[in-house]
């Protein structure tokens, strides 16, 4: 009789710790990807130990509903092709582990071009003064994600890029107030339609130089700390009619900032809304 009630609790006890290590799962990521790969929900949290890179070649495909953490101030660097597909219901997370900082999720080179990613949210991040995101030479694809609260920019594009933003939020960016939501430099453009911009430090869009021109569509702006763009003169014209600018509650900077360029095209200057 003891012998059965023995092998009876242990039986009980191995059942019991098979559920908790299935409640409790994670994978810690050592190593770089160097063939195309998935991240699973049942293998959720991702943890980032070290900086990792998606290498040429490979494609990592994330499922909905993953969170992938950064233990440090690390970054994860897509050199192939980064495929998240995040829902409504169950969005995919880059953040922190804890309440640390980390780098960015950079985008680098012509064949990262290729990544789309739907219904993810990226915060904490910009630690290195870039963005929760940077793309070097590179027009990756967002769709319904959310960049917000990150130390720098939401997001950085540099040397040529030129990504799409569809239906984002861009929020609550920059630690330091010189910082933005949006920040385009050394020719890089991007194509935004209907995202909004709220409460970032600096500008919600901040084009830093005179040949990155954003296009920008029925987006809303409130709440940012300086004007709600800086642009150059050559898209100034129409961005009055085409988006919606919220004053800010205290009356100051409704209008927009122009940071020189040469206008070809004829252009109405519109009185910003009241």
């Amino acid at each position: 009789m003891s012998r059965s009630i023995s092998i009876g609790f242990w039986m009980v006890l191995v059942i019991l710790l098979g559920g908790t290590s299935g409640t409790f799962a994670q994978t810690q990521i050592n190593s770089h990807i160097t063939e195309s790969t998935t991240w699973t929900l049942s293998g959720s949290p991702y943890i980032l130990m070290t900086n990792i890179q998606v290498q040429s070649g490979a494609t990592l495909t994330v499922d909905p509903g993953v969170e992938i953490l950064f233990n440090g101030n690390y970054y994860l660097d897509i050199r192939g092709v980064l495929d998240v597909n995040g829902t409504e219901d169950q969005p995919v997370l880059f953040s922190g582990n804890g309440s640390n900082y980390w780098q960015y999720v950079q985008f680098y080179g012509a064949e990262s071009s290729a990544s789309t990613v739907d219904y993810a949210t990226f915060e904490r991040g910009g630690r290195s003064g870039y963005g929760n995101v940077y793309a070097y030479q590179s027009s990756p694809t967002f769709t319904n994600c959310t960049f917000q609260d990150s130390y720098y920019y939401g997001l950085y594009f540099n040397q040529n890029s030129a990504p799409e933003l569809t239906d984002c939020i861009i929020q609550n960016n920059g630690n330091p107030t010189t910082a933005s939501g949006l920040y385009l430099v050394s020719g890089s453009d991007a194509t935004v339609t209907n995202c909004q911009f709220i409460n970032n430090a600096a500008y919600g869009i901040l084009s830093n130089d005179v040949n990155a021109i954003p296009t920008i569509i029925g987006s809303t702006f409130s709440g940012n700390g300086n004007f709600p763009v800086y642009v150059p003169a050559s898209i100034a014209g129409n961005l009055f009619t085409t988006n919606t600018f919220t004053p800010r509650e205290d009356g100051a900077y409704n209008a927009i900032l122009i940071n020189g360029g040469t206008i070809t095209e004829d252009q109405t200057w519109d009185v910003p809304p009241a």
